[in-house]
C-alpha cells in the first residue's frame, strides 16, 4: 500500500478538502506540518504528524464531510480511491487463496484416518 502513496506539500492557508465537495476520492496522511479540520465553519479538530483525514472518500462516494486547511506548510501523502480498492481487492483475494490453502491441507489431515462407514448417519 505504502507504494500507491504519492507526496503532497501544501503551503499555509491552503484548503485540502472542501466540505460539500462531490468526488472526493482521495486519503491523506499527514507526515509534517498540521492541517485544521472545520465543520460547518467551526474548528473541530487538529491534524498533525501521523494522523490522516479523508477516509469516507476510500470506502463510500459521498460529498466531503469536512473543510480541512493546513494550518502550515504541511507534507501529505495521498492515496487514491482506485489503488485501495485494487490493494484491498489483491490483499482479499490472498487472504481466500491462504484460507483455501489451509482447509485443504488442514481437512485431508483431519479426516484421512476416518473410515467412510464412521460417518453419522443423515437425517
Amino acid at each position: 500500500m505504502i507504494g500507491a502513496l504519492t507526496p503532497l506539500t501544501v503551503a499555509a492557508g491552503e484548503v485540502v478538502i472542501q466540505q460539500g465537495a462531490r468526488g472526493g476520492d482521495t486519503f491523506y496522511v499527514v507526515q509534517s506540518g498540521s492541517c485544521e479540520v472545520v465543520v460547518d465553519g467551526k474548528a473541530v479538530a487538529v491534524r498533525g504528524c501521523g494522523s490522516a483525514f479523508g477516509e469516507l472518500a476510500l470506502l463510500y462516494s459521498c460529498p466531503r464531510a469536512a473543510t480541512v486547511r493546513a494550518t502550515e506548510t504541511t507534507l501529505l501523502w495521498v492515496l487514491h480511491q482506485r489503488w485501495y480498492r485494487l490493494v484491498a481487492r489483491s490483499a482479499a483475494q490472498l487472504r481466500v487463496a491462504q484460507k483455501v490453502r489451509w482447509g485443504t491441507t488442514r481437512s485431508s489431515c483431519l479426516f484421512t484416518s476416518l473410515a467412510s462407514d464412521s460417518a453419522p448417519p443423515r437425517p
